[in-house]
């Protein structure tokens, strides 16, 4: 087992200078990362780390991230310092230069944003200024953004604004704008309302993209509402993107809402929805009941058109139909059934997916716990001319908060070389500060999603080891 000698290096001497500044005003805190995974049979190694530490002092900020990938999960080399920022913050006053994150609304316009489950960080690398008053706020920024593979791209110059001159509303815009390779300069703006009351609140933004040739000018409509009860509630959410993709290369500048459910459960989110601000429209009913306090209800349904469709007719290209019943039987056991169907055109074979998910948690004590989750999946293709199932098996015995192991098994009938895959996996805590995840045996190659993103995950044959510490 070969582990690059910097991170290690990192942690020994981060931990001895925190201990001799413990005295002092200030205060640094870290955390780190470690990802590390080996195939048995041809030694290829996986090693990724992220150490991320800050420093606080008075009206002072500081903080950076060192990166190591030998190789990273996209197979690229690097290691140095990744993100770095100092900041400034007094009152109402904020100042930040270096690296940072950002979201104007939300997101139709910008969002800078790192999510490490899916691989993305396109931090921006310049000044933002944010003035944060009672009834107004204001963010201007000026940098570059990250894209995938390492690059930066051309200047981007953004504004994003908020009043609320009565404590029942609000209104806001936001502008953003830099050069595209081979478009010159692209701008877009939106402007955005938001209404609150005691029993519902209501959310509409609307953006539009202009490019320099005119040709691909592009708008976008986002609103949703939300309705609240003693025991109930209800969401509501509709989208309309169309020419609304805002890319240079490999940096993507926006992320729009999806408007399709995120799932927890393995098989469920690989198969999730991406986004396509491009060419999308849609919309997504949410509710939730709890008619006793052991007892609730969720429902979810989703549909996502191409612009050429009708909302609410069959030309969907996605639609989706959940629901979760979750009980829990006094203070020993919490059972949670859930079921799904999926139908998305867009993919090959133009796939129709129905899940079922059992998932249940004995307690055996305060402590100790037991639980079992069941996960099918059976798919047809082709006009249901090829079918298959999945299913997913996992047994978790946890000590909380100390340690838990976990046995997985996963077996499919689509025609693949590989069918059947196990693993064992043991998690241990230490201190309340360090967490130490060790699993080894096979696990299947898949997608995993997130904000309608997705990324390949490689498959597991031989052993992987996660670290998570905190300083």
């Amino acid at each position: 087992m070969r582990f690059p000698l910097i991170p290690l290096a990192s942690l020994l001497i981060f931990h001895l200078v925190t201990e001799s500044l413990l005295a002092s005003d200030l205060t640094i805190s870290g955390f780190n990362q470690l990802e590390y995974s080996q195939i048995e049979k041809t030694r290829k190694e996986l090693f990724e780390n992220w150490l991320d530490v800050k420093a606080f002092y008075n009206d002072f900020n500081l903080g950076l991230r060192y990166e190591n990938h030998h190789p990273s999960l996209e197979d690229s080399i690097w290691d140095g310092i990744g993100f770095r920022y100092f900041e400034f913050s007094k009152e109402y006053l904020t100042l930040t230069l270096g690296n940072y994150y950002e979201m104007f609304g939300r997101g139709i316009v910008l969002r800078s944003y790192e999510n490490r489950d899916i691989r993305n960080d396109n931090n921006i690398e310049g000044a933002k200024l944010s003035l944060d008053w009672e009834r107004a706020n204001l963010k201007l920024l000026s940098g570059q953004m990250l894209g995938k593979y390492g690059t930066r791209g051309n200047p981007l110059r953004g504004m994003d604004f908020s009043l609320s001159p009565i404590n029942w509303a609000s209104l806001g815009g936001s502008y953003v704008q830099t050069e595209i390779e081979d478009w010159g300069k692209v701008k877009l703006y939106s402007g955005n309302l938001s209404l609150y009351f005691s029993f519902i609140d209501f959310y509409a933004e609307l953006g539009k993209k202009e490019n320099p040739s005119g040709l691909d000018d592009g708008e976008a409509v986002y609103l949703a509402s939300n309705l609240y009860g003693e025991r109930f509630g209800l969401t509501l959410e509709y989208k309309d993107y169309e020419r609304f993709s805002f890319v240079d290369r490999d940096i993507t500048y926006n992320n729009p809402p999806e408007l399709t459910r995120a799932h927890q459960y393995t098989l469920l989110n690989r198969q999730a929805w991406e986004l396509n601000p491009y060419d999308e429209k849609g919309w997504e009913v949410q509710g939730n009941y709890s008619p006793k306090d052991y007892l609730k209800l969720l429902v979810d349904f989703s549909e996502t058109h191409d612009q050429k469709g009708r909302i609410f007719s069959s030309e969907a290209l996605f639609t989706e139909a959940y629901a979760e019943i979750r009980y829990d039987y006094q203070e020993l056991a919490t059972v949670k059934f859930v079921g799904d169907r999926m139908e998305n055109k867009k993919s090959f074979g133009k796939p129709e997916i129905t899940g079922a998910v059992m998932d249940v948690t004995y307690y055996l004590d305060d402590k100790n716990s037991i639980s079992g989750v069941i996960e099918h999946l059976h798919t047809s293709k082709f006009q249901k001319d090829l079918k298959y199932y999945e299913q997913l098996y996992t047994l978790t015995f946890s000590r909380s908060p100390v340690y838990s192991v976990t046995i997985g098994a996963e077996r499919t009938t689509q025609d693949l070389e590989k069918k059947r895959w196990a693993y064992l996996s043991f998690d241990l805590t230490i201190l309340e500060r360090h967490n130490i995840s060790l699993t080894y045996g096979t696990r299947r190659a898949g997608k995993v999603c997130a904000s309608g993103m997705c990324i390949e995950r490689p498959p597991l044959e031989g052993f992987e080891l996660k670290v998570l510490s905190q300083f």
